[in-house]
């Protein structure tokens, strides 16, 4: 996630550069918007071919793990992600994220192994 993370994050540098008004809040609702969905969207799908489930099989997880996944990432993430954007400096952001990431992946791999 890294190299993804970091062009997401310097997309949102673009997009809503530092010093503008809300920048960290704006980024923070950008992010959970559309990364976070996207990601665990993309978590589950892989996930179920790398382990050679069927399309019915991935959709069926999909529909069962998705909402409430996406539920817990917005219990923990926008608070993350408001210490990342107001005190982490850019180029270190990656590397907090991932720490946190580890936590969260766990979880995320607890719940599509239930």
């Amino acid at each position: 996630a890294g190299p993804v993370l970091r062009a997401w994050y310097l997309q949102l540098e673009k997009f809503v550069p530092a010093g503008t008004s809300y920048a960290p809040l704006r980024k923070m609702v950008l992010d959970q918007a559309f990364f976070a969905p996207s990601f665990l969207a993309g978590f589950f799908s892989i996930l179920g071919v790398l382990e050679g489930n069927s399309l019915v099989d991935i959709k069926h997880r999909f529909q069962q793990d998705y909402t409430s996944s996406l539920m817990a990432n917005y219990m923990l993430w926008p608070g993350v992600q408001m210490i990342t954007f107001y005190l982490i400096p850019l180029q270190h952001r990656v590397t907090f994220v991932n720490f946190v990431a580890l936590g969260w992946n766990t979880y995320l791999a607890w719940k599509a192994h239930r």
